[in-house]
């Protein structure tokens, strides 16, 4: 890590680290694992990387890093040629922005990358924050797949769970309180629960997928069946 007050300069992407380097690529500023990445997500020209903080007990540590990304001159210069252009005539391009964070998640094994989860539930409404996510769940965290936004939640930080009847008499409410030092968050928004809305009447067959020796090394979950 570079502590001369840098802050800019250009993502470097190999298969095993992500680092910001000085324009010349010569000096690192700072870098970190994939391994050491739990979650990121995007907000338009911003990309935020969460960090794992598993092992650090009571030490300070850096468990989030933003990068802005602007695009690059030329790009933006083309742009504006373009703006003539009928909108049915314009190709759908992706933002440097959004390639990068497509390059973080898939090499971080984040979201559709993740491997081979347990179970998933699909197009669950989410009261809060608002939206249809897909559910996977893994062996030590719970996470949603949503439009925009992806979130990673390990179990131990979920630290009260309410089944709560709606006024409707149809639905439910499954409420998931967060640790109040680590919440999800949307943009600048903060969410400490997880408000999932789901129909009583309503049935649904999910398929476990858990190996003999997962469930050896994890008694929790010896009443799921393959």
């Amino acid at each position: 890590m570079s502590f001369k007050g840098t802050n800019y300069g250009r993502i470097d992407k190999d298969q095993s680290t992500l680092a910001l380097v000085t324009m010349s690529g010569n000096h690192p500023i700072l870098s970190v694992n994939y391994d050491a990445i739990n979650n990121s997500t995007i907000n338009k020209n911003d990309i935020i990387v969460e960090t794992a903080t598993d092992e650090v007990g009571n030490d300070d540590c850096m468990c989030e890093i933003r990068f802005h990304v602007e695009e690059p001159r030329e790009e933006k210069e083309e742009d504006d040629n373009k703006m003539d252009v009928e909108g049915e005539e314009q190709e759908d391009k992706q933002s440097t922005a959004e390639i990068i964070f497509k390059q973080i998640v898939e090499r971080a094994k984040i979201g559709e990358f993740a491997g081979e989860s347990i179970a998933t539930l699909i197009d669950v409404n989410l009261a809060v924050p608002r939206g249809k996510y897909t559910i996977d769940f893994y062996q030590k965290s719970l996470r949603f797949h949503g439009m925009t936004f992806n979130y990673n939640i390990e179990y131990r930080n979920i630290t009260k769970g309410f089944i709560l009847p709606m006024t409707n008499e149809s639905q439910v409410s499954i409420i998931l309180q967060l640790n109040k030092d680590k919440p999800i968050y949307q943009g600048q928004t903060v969410y400490r629960y997880i408000v999932m809305q789901i129909k009583k009447e309503i049935e649904v067959d999910v398929k476990t997928k858990v190996n003999p020796e997962l469930l050896d090394q994890a008694p929790n979950l010896k009443d799921l069946q393959p």
